[in-house]
């Protein structure tokens, strides 16, 4: 599956972007999702790890489970493409749970300044 991945400071336009894309997209009938991962943990009070665990043993962030949970449904619905937006300051940190939650995604980064 391809997966876009928009990332960059808070405010430098990163859901603009995706909601563009997606309009596009669209207008050419491409098949596609989009998630923003602000979306994924907004949750009070904060899981604890021990209940994360149950739910997903080995996994500390609520993000995997969720983006798992979501795309399970787009890829039943046929979907091979997903724009996702985020800050991601670390990146190799989060391919990391993106990847635990979509082992098949071929993630294209894109870094807004």
């Amino acid at each position: 599956m391809q997966l876009l991945l928009i990332t960059g400071p808070a405010g430098v336009g990163k859901s603009t972007l995706c909601w563009e894309l997606s309009v596009e997209l669209a207008a050419a009938q491409i098949a596609h999702a989009v998630v923003e991962t602000d979306e994924l943990d907004r949750v009070f009070p904060r899981p604890t790890r021990e209940e994360l665990d149950r739910l997903w043993p080995g996994t500390v962030d609520i993000s995997s489970i969720n983006l798992a949970a979501i795309w399970s449904t787009y890829r039943a619905l046929g979907h091979t493409r997903l724009i996702m937006s985020g800050v991601m300051q670390h990146l190799a940190f989060d391919r990391r749970w993106i990847l635990a939650a979509i082992p098949d995604a071929e993630i294209t980064s894109c870094g807004l300044a």
